[in-house]
């Protein structure tokens, strides 16, 4: 396969997976109703997008890529993502576990992209970081309890 040809099929298997992401979003207000759904088209894209990059890459040097020592966290944690996504939303129907499956698979694809990029892991974490310190900030604002003054 020539080049021109790897990256054709790399930007249409791309298009694919991002257009099945996309769509998925669409169906979040449905999870409660019928998580599968979701989680299909989500499971789906996302597959779609990891494996266009087989096409760019090719297969060995992208399996060998993914499981190098400092990346075989995130594909371990990709992957188990993806199957307590379907899991949660096909065999067991529970919504709650495949939102938070589908952002487990969020955050490890985040992970498991910019660990490519060189410091992108620890630009993750500071966003990581960032935004839990705002949720922690907004949560403890929210939820204190005003205090009475005897007199």
């Amino acid at each position: 396969m020539c080049i021109r040809d790897s990256y054709q099929y790399f930007g249409i298997f791309f298009a694919i997976g991002a257009f099945l992401t996309f769509i998925s979003l669409f169906y979040i207000p449905t999870i409660p109703i019928s998580p599968g759904r979701f989680s299909s088209l989500s499971v789906m894209g996302s597959l779609c997008m990891l494996f266009s990059l087989v096409f760019l890459k090719g297969f060995h040097s992208c399996a060998t890529g993914l499981l190098t020592s400092e990346r075989r966290i995130y594909t371990l944690a990709y992957c188990g993502a993806l199957v307590m996504t379907f899991m949660a939303s096909m065999v067991f129907r529970n919504y709650l576990a495949s939102l938070l499956g589908a952002i487990a698979q969020l955050c490890a694809v985040a992970y498991l992209g910019c660990s490519y990029i060189p410091g992108g892991i620890t630009t993750v974490n500071a966003l990581f970081r960032g935004t839990t310190t705002c949720i922690k900030a907004v949560s403890y604002t929210h939820l204190t309890l005003p205090t009475i003054y005897s007199v």
